[in-house]
């Protein structure tokens, strides 16, 4: 069998692979790659905890990531905040909602360098993703590429600049985060 080496995103650590594919699990920090089989699916449309955000920080505008125009218009009456879908040319501003967008990035670290560069220091970025747990069988999501245990997540904040300001569901199979920009 003929291999080569891939660079763990989490970690960094060298990880030998069949050449070709892009599946690979990190014996180090436990990260694991898998090849897309499906399609992916819609992203998360529930915003039950955008009022822990409003309750770090007082925001306006909270921008949001693979969310449509339509889909946001029910909530902005509901909490008073204007929902507004990402574009990649914003910058400056307070908040971040990025909710299940985790699992289908091909490069985590261009993703968080992306959001750094939105956010302004002390902006917030809300992440949700499914997390592995020992013993647990997860069922993976539609397009899914990126299976997390939740230190990666918390390694992945701190090494792109951000430091955990909330997070719910501890021991959930589904992580909520709400991180804040330095």
């Amino acid at each position: 069998m003929n291999l080569s080496s891939v660079k763990c995103p989490i970690c960094g650590a060298k990880i030998l692979a069949p050449k070709g594919k892009q599946h690979f699990t990190c014996r180090y920090c436990s990260f694991e790659r898998r090849q897309v089989l499906e399609a992916r699916q819609s992203a998360e449309s529930s915003f039950e905890d955008i009022a822990q955000i409003l309750a770090l920080k007082q925001v306006y505008e909270i921008y949001v990531d693979g969310v449509q125009t339509k889909n946001l218009q029910p909530f902005e009456t509901e909490y008073q905040v204007k929902l507004i879908p990402n574009a990649n040319h914003i910058q400056n501003i307070d908040c971040i909602w990025s909710p299940m967008i985790l699992p289908f990035q091909e490069d985590l670290a261009g993703f968080f360098m992306e959001k750094f560069r939105q956010l302004k220091p002390d902006g917030l970025l809300y992440l949700s993703t499914p997390v592995m747990w020992p013993f647990q069988k997860n069922a993976p999501l539609a397009g899914q590429v990126n299976f997390f245990r939740s230190r990666n997540i918390m390694f992945l904040l701190e090494q792109h600049g951000f430091k955990m300001a909330w997070r719910k569901n501890r021991f959930s199979t589904k992580l909520k985060i709400i991180a804040r920009r330095n």
